[in-house]
């Protein structure tokens, strides 16, 4: 009987928890790897678990279709890298130094390579897959631009901005952030730019977003743009 990496590396007995988040890191990164050389037709749990150095029943015993195990890659995919631009968003720093650290955060994480490389192959999949590319935004995109605009309904109850639909100046700032850069990069148009530009970039975003949401000065009011 050949044993499994599995069977080897670990003694007989019950896990430690250690053990257990190792396990589910070593098969989350193994099977996002396959995924993207292979696309999700074309991957198999056989060759994720051959590649994990799992047992096929291990990972079945947490993930009982290939559709499950691809959404758990896109979930812990979308938790690794949301905290990373988002955090800033419960911190206390004033709008204008918040909205400028989210905006470096997200272009950061967004023009990685291994993210670029990712959405890529989303948007391949979704033709075939459209139930993916929906789980796909629900889990990372939509997430981002909610907490955004929950931390900008806060801002509108305090009085630094004035705007009527927070989730609609969430979506536009961000569009702000990314430009048409992002895409060209993704297509290999040209480089993603270097991060003093993308400070930039974001700077001249967040200026933009004020003035068109900014509280006005004491006196003024404000014309509400989101309808």
């Amino acid at each position: 009987m050949v044993e499994t990496q599995e069977q080897t590396r670990y003694a007989p007995g019950r896990p430690s928890m250690d053990e257990i988040a190792e396990r589910q890191e070593r098969l989350m990164t193994t099977a996002a790897s396959v995924f993207m050389e292979l696309g999700f037709a074309g991957s198999s749990m056989g060759e994720i678990a051959r590649r994990a150095g799992v047992s096929k029943n291990t990972i079945y015993a947490r993930y009982a279709t290939k559709t499950e195990l691809f959404s758990g890659v896109m979930r812990w995919r979308a938790d690794r890298l949301l905290p990373r631009f988002t955090r800033t968003l419960l911190t206390d720093q004033g709008l204008e130094t918040t909205l400028q650290t989210f905006g470096e955060g997200l272009l950061e994480v967004v023009l990685e390579p291994e993210s670029m490389a990712f959405r890529r192959r989303m948007i391949s999949e979704a033709v075939h897959f459209p139930e993916i590319a929906r789980e796909y935004w629900s889990l990372g995109p939509a997430r981002s631009r909610k907490l955004l605009g929950e931390y900008l309904q806060t801002q509108a109850l305090a009085g630094a901005i004035v705007l009527r639909d927070p989730h609609l100046a969430a979506t536009e700032f961000i569009a702000l952030i990314q430009g048409d850069f992002v895409i060209r990069a993704e297509l290999g148009i040209e480089p993603a730019p270097a991060p003093e530009k993308r400070v930039a970039v974001v700077r001249g975003a967040v200026q933009l977003f004020l003035g068109a949401y900014g509280a006005p000065a004491p006196g003024q009011q404000r014309e509400l743009l989101s309808d």
